[in-house]
C-alpha cells in the first residue's frame, strides 16, 4: 500500500483498515512507517499472516535525498536547524565510500 507520510501509529490505521474493508480479523503489516518517508507498507491477509516474519527478513533497498552541511536537533530536516557549514569539498566518492562502510 503507497503512502507518504501518514503519521504515527498509521501502520495500525491501515490494518485497521483493510479488516473493515475486506471484513478480515487476520491482518498483519511487515514494517513501519516513517512520517517523514514514501515507501509501501507491506500488508498479509488471512493465512498469508503467517508469511510476514519471512518478509520481514529480505533484503530491503532505500532511496534517500540527503542535505550535507545542515545540523538540526532532531537528525532530520524538520528540526530546528543548530548549525550549517560549507559541504561543497564532498565528492561523490567520498560518499560513496561512507555509503559502503555503513553497508557491512
Amino acid at each position: 500500500m503507497p503512502h507518504t507520510a501518514l503519521g504515527a501509529g498509521a501502520e495500525f490505521d491501515v490494518v485497521r483498515a483493510i479488516r473493515r474493508a475486506a471484513h478480515l480479523s487476520r491482518v498483519g503489516h511487515a514494517g513501519t512507517l516513517d512520517p517523514l518517508a514514501t515507501g509501501v507498507l507491506p500488508v498479509a491477509l488471512g493465512d498469508a499472516t503467517r508469511l510476514i516474519d519471512e518478509v520481514m527478513g529480505t533484503t530491503k533497498r532505500y532511496r534517500a535525498e540527503v542535505l550535507l552541511g545542515r545540523e538540526t536537533d532532531s537528525y532530520d530536516r524538520d528540526g530546528a536547524v543548530l548549525a550549517e557549514r560549507d559541504a561543497s569539498g564532498v565528492t561523490l566518492e567520498a560518499v560513496a565510500r561512507a555509503k559502503a562502510r555503513m553497508s557491512r
